[in-house]
């Protein structure tokens, strides 16, 4: 069996270093010259390993006086159905880390994306809000909020939610890659055209759509996880399996 390279070795005494908690977020790893003393090996084969750990979110290499390579912290797993909105916050005592600023809270007019969703005509004005959610103090969610009229629902401004308006019963996510644009960047501190993940959300109370806005996830700080019940598991397998039958 032939050996492993010596780069990819190196990588893997990190990575699991880092899996095993032997070193943490913030850790500072030994310097090249060092690393090339301890592993025997070329500086360049060192800088190789530290490259597939950046590219992999493992390390990340700061500069000036201060600077080297450090484990990178790593994003709070957040299970995808359980993001909530302002709607959530509100019914919810969220304490702890996680914070929220609301940036704008205005009527507007409708873009016309909005206008379909809400399917508006005589009436096209929505209270829009934009919202940044923090966790330990870092931007982790930037969500821009349409409010139909329909739904005379008062925005959450740390009083209650259940005032005159229509209860939401249930909410329609769909979840897609995406690069952040200027406005989501200058709210998450990252880089524009940033590899970010976003989520396009409906808010119903019936049938009657009161609420749409997107959620642009910051990965640096949040990854999503989507967990399923046993039984949704097991329908779908035999969904997939009649299909193969039937095929």
């Amino acid at each position: 069996m032939p050996h492993k390279p010596a780069y990819v070795a190196i990588a893997e005494i990190f990575r699991d270093k880092v899996a095993r908690r032997e070193l943490t977020s913030g850790d500072k790893l030994p310097s090249e010259r060092e690393l090339v003393v301890e592993f025997g090996v070329a500086r360049m084969t060192v800088r190789h390993a530290l490259d597939i750990l950046q590219s992999e979110g493992i390390i990340e290499r700061r500069r000036g006086r201060s600077g080297g390579t450090f484990v990178k912290t790593q994003p709070q797993l957040v299970n995808a159905a359980e993001i909530g909105g302002i709607y959530d916050e509100a019914c919810t005592d969220r304490v702890g880390s996680h914070t929220h600023r609301i940036l704008a809270n205005t009527v507007i007019d409708a873009p016309e994306r909005v206008c379909g969703i809400f399917n508006l005509e005589a009436v096209r004005h929505v209270r829009h809000v934009e919202v940044v959610h923090l966790l330990e103090g870092r931007p982790a969610l930037h969500e821009m909020i349409f409010l139909s009229p329909t739904a005379k629902t008062p925005v959450w401004m740390g009083g209650g939610a259940t005032e005159d308006g229509l209860e939401a019963t249930h909410r329609e996510d769909v979840i897609i890659p995406s690069l952040s644009i200027a406005t989501e960047s200058a709210v998450l501190g990252i880089p524009e055209h940033t590899a970010v993940v976003r989520i396009n959300r409906k808010l119903f109370s019936g049938e009657t759509c009161i609420a749409y806005s997107t959620i642009t996830v910051n990965r640096d700080v949040v990854q999503l996880v989507v967990h399923g019940e046993a039984e949704e598991a097991t329908a779908s397998r035999g969904r997939n399996q009649d299909i193969i039958q039937a095929s």
